[in-house]
């Protein structure tokens, strides 16, 4: 898989974990994740991630978990998650960050190395 759509997972209302590792995907665009409204769980680990969209995780707000973990991201812009309401645990090690500004409220757990 070497990209995600916005609204590939449109009536997708019964989904609490997608896993989609190991994969091309290169960027996150805008409203991608629209319509897992259950969606608790989500891993993007180890693809090609180097952009994510101000909007790609709207409408995200029962994840808790968001697995972005050796992709090729750079930089994260202010309010990236400001949709995300509910994460509590943000992985993303192994990437080329170097500017961070993500705003999370609840985030209890925080990996970047």
């Amino acid at each position: 898989i070497s990209e995600l759509e916005p609204l590939s997972f449109a009536g997708l209302k019964s989904i609490y974990s997608l896993k989609i590792p190991n994969q091309l995907i290169g960027s996150l665009r805008n409203r991608t994740f629209v319509g897992l409204d259950t969606l608790e769980s989500l891993e993007l680990a180890n693809n090609l991630i180097g952009n994510i969209e101000h909007d790609a995780f709207i409408e995200c707000q029962t994840l808790t978990l968001l697995d972005l973990s050796i992709n090729q991201i750079e930089r994260l812009e202010q309010g990236i998650f400001r949709n995300l309401t509910s994460l509590t645990l943000l992985k993303l090690n192994m990437n080329k960050i170097k500017q961070i500004e993500p705003k999370v409220n609840k985030i209890e757990s925080f990996f970047l190395n």
